[in-house]
């Protein structure tokens, strides 16, 4: 069954209606109601950007150990087979 744009735009339309309704209706009651809304806004905002860092910080971190454990991994089998060589089985 394809799915009616007409009818998707309606819905969409008819939640946004709702949506300002509920917004003018909050706004009446509360005089704040906008400058608190954007202090919440600029606060989530601010969350978001830390959590960026953090994700990008221990992302740098995650392949710096990634790199260093391979090195590792590498230097050992190297040992190995350079003590292979020397002392016979």
């Amino acid at each position: 069954m394809a799915h009616d744009p007409r009818c998707a735009l309606s819905q969409e339309l008819e939640a946004k209606q709702t949506l300002l309704d509920q917004v003018h209706a909050l706004a009446t009651d509360d005089p704040d109601f906008f400058l608190d809304l954007l202090e919440l806004i600029a606060a989530l905002d601010a969350s978001i950007v830390d959590n960026e860092s953090l994700v990008d910080g221990a992302k740098a971190v995650l392949d710096n150990l990634q790199a260093r454990r391979g090195a590792a991994e590498n230097r050992t089998e190297l040992k190995r087979v350079k003590a292979g060589a020397i002392i016979p089985h």
